[in-house]
């Protein structure tokens, strides 16, 4: 896994995935609102910054499992695709 991360590439990525998000989830659905909402505002600033941060920290090996229980979902998608 790459230890650094682009906040431009990450927040277009969020985009990109918040709009597949939205296409295939029912109108008015809760996930279907968030997906929305991560399209006009992908990552907060500050998301951006503990973000790379956490990357930089932590080194995994390929396969690892890691339970995320204090990060928005948008980042451990972004991070089990990347």
């Amino acid at each position: 896994m790459n230890s650094s991360i682009d906040p431009t590439q990450f927040v277009h990525s969020i985009r990109k995935f918040a709009l597949e998000a939205a296409k295939s989830n029912l109108l008015g659905a809760p996930a279907h609102k968030e997906a929305l909402t991560r399209i006009r505002k992908p990552v907060d600033y500050m998301r951006c910054a503990e973000f790379s941060l956490a990357l930089k920290q932590i080194s995994l090996e390929p396969g690892t499992k890691v339970l995320d229980i204090g990060s928005p979902q948008w980042f451990s998608l972004y991070w089990s695709i990347s």
